[in-house]
């Protein structure tokens, strides 16, 4: 009889106890919750920031590319008067031939040719395009690519959702314009 007596005197948990054991695991859901919300933004700012310096290479390989096609002295270059966001390789054989490298406000880099289909190159996160063109004494040319550029803003506590990215690249060209 004394082994039953023991078993009925044993007691449930109270419910201080319960509240107690609830608090904690509350708070560890909580605190689980709260890194998890954490990790998501620094890991969606990552990516964003790899897609931006994806977006800034590819950028500068298009412009590249498009300086390349044009480097002799049959072209010179030229920004667009009306439209510093647009870079003019002109003919100088036929100044109506004209070979335009623009930003077109809908997330594209665009090659547009006289004659031909025009090229596009996808770009994120670029807000605004401009290009300067200087031309020293022996006609050569120096452009300069100047990209800005804005992240989404994710609450990371990161300053750099804005920002600008520039490249420049020597042209041999020596046909300028006179």
């Amino acid at each position: 009889m004394k082994g039953h007596k023991a078993l009925r005197s044993h007691r449930g948990f109270t419910l201080a106890e319960l509240v107690v054991v609830m608090a904690v695991m509350g708070i560890m859901v909580m605190m689980v919750v709260s890194f998890t919300s954490l990790y998501h933004a620094w890991s969606s700012w990552g990516t964003n920031r790899y897609n931006l310096t994806k977006t800034e290479r590819l950028s500068e390989q298009f412009l590249r590319c498009f300086i390349s096609v044009y480097d002799s002295t049959d072209y010179y270059f030229e920004v667009d008067p009306a439209d510093k966001g647009k870079l003019v390789a002109v003919s100088v054989a036929d100044p109506a031939k004209r070979y335009v490298l623009s930003y077109n406000g809908e997330g594209e880099l665009e090659y547009q040719r006289t004659e031909g289909e025009d090229a596009y190159c996808p770009v994120d996160y670029i807000k605004s395009l401009q290009f300067s063109v200087y031309t020293n004494a022996k006609r050569q040319q120096l452009i300069n690519m100047h990209l800005t550029y804005e992240m989404p803003d994710l609450g990371v506590g990161k300053a750099d959702n804005l920002g600008t990215y520039d490249v420049v690249v020597c042209a041999r060209s020596e046909g300028g314009a006179a």
